[in-house]
């Protein structure tokens, strides 16, 4: 839940990091325009952040295929696990044809 809490702060925080820096830029124009700039900026910026880690997330389950590859019809096996400095990633080979794949989360 905390993990959540930080993404969406995080999230609002960039998104009003573009707003004002829109907001910066638009030394000559009225308040009123800077601000409806500043806010149109942070929506959109919000939107296309949230949109990325949707599509992300959708590419991954498709990909996934209830462990069944699309290609070749061979079943997904869990070879290894990197982990980084913030992140693991999780590798699965076809056991049908070899190709390896590598997912943000365990799909098991």
């Amino acid at each position: 839940m905390l993990m959540i809490i930080f993404l969406i702060a995080g999230i609002l925080v960039l998104g009003c990091f573009f707003g004002m820096i829109c907001h910066l830029i638009m030394d000559g124009a009225s308040s009123t325009k800077k601000w409806i700039c500043t806010i149109l900026i942070t929506i959109i910026s919000e939107v296309l952040i949230v949109g990325g880690c949707v599509l992300e997330s959708y590419s991954e389950s498709s990909m996934w295929n209830n462990g069944v590859h699309e290609n070749c019809g061979g079943c997904w096996n869990f070879t290894n696990a990197s982990k980084g400095k913030q992140s693991t990633y999780y590798f699965y080979q076809c056991n049908a044809c070899g190709e390896v794949v590598d997912f943000s989360h365990s799909m098991e």
